[in-house]
């Protein structure tokens, strides 16, 4: 009786023994995978920091050369365009369907050239473009 309990202890031992090694190495593996996790962390606002940077520098660029207003001017033209387009599209149609929706399309060109003048306006941009609509 006296042997099976020691050769139970020793059973017993060896197994509390691994079970305290395994939890050890557990222990170890969860300490690795948070330093991996901050330092994952690290690197991110790192890198969010320098992007904040690059848009800064990218939107200083923008503000020195005017690219914002040479985008509006640019849009200004195009809708120009369009609106000469529709009105030469509007001149041309028989079809009171198609001459509906060329006024519709008309309409809704001038309601978008007027918002851009006003934004142009809003940001001082002066130019030679003609600001008013020749109808």
């Amino acid at each position: 009786m006296n042997s099976i309990n020691v050769s139970f202890k020793i059973i017993l031992y060896f197994i509390l023994n691994k079970y305290i090694k395994f939890l050890q190495l557990v222990n170890t593996t969860i300490e690795i995978y948070i330093l991996i996790f901050k330092l994952f962390g690290v690197l991110m606002m790192n890198l969010i920091e320098k992007i904040r940077n690059f848009l800064a520098i990218i939107n200083q660029y923008l503000k020195k050369n005017n690219v914002h207003n040479d985008k509006i001017l640019i849009e200004l033209e195009e809708v120009k365009t369009q609106l000469e387009h529709a009105q030469l599209l509007f001149d041309s149609q028989t079809n009171l369907d198609l001459i509906d929706a060329c006024i519709y399309q008309i309409d809704s060109l001038e309601a978008k050239y007027n918002y851009l003048i006003k934004e142009a306006r809003k940001k001082g941009i002066k130019n030679d473009i003609e600001y008013s609509l020749a109808l």
